[in-house]
């Protein structure tokens, strides 16, 4: 379990193989970058709704909206 805040970038991880082969190494961001690209989510999700619960913090908010080129709700 890699612990990450809303902000953070999903990590890096090692992904074990067979004993004596070098681990695989498995980019979680861009894997999850790229279901969300492929799946078109930004064509069946309304970000300008509130987001569902549970309620983001003032600051996730912000940081929301900022990514969305947003400078607040509405």
């Amino acid at each position: 379990m890699w612990p990450v805040k809303l902000q953070d970038t999903l990590p890096t991880i090692p992904v074990p193989l067979r004993e004596g082969d070098p681990d695989a190494v498995l980019e979680l961001q861009a894997v999850l970058n790229d279901i969300y690209d492929e799946a078109g989510y930004d064509l069946s999700i309304d970000y300008t709704q509130l987001p569902p619960p549970p309620v983001l913090s003032d600051t996730d908010t912000e940081w929301m909206y900022k990514r969305l080129g947003k400078s607040s709700i509405g």
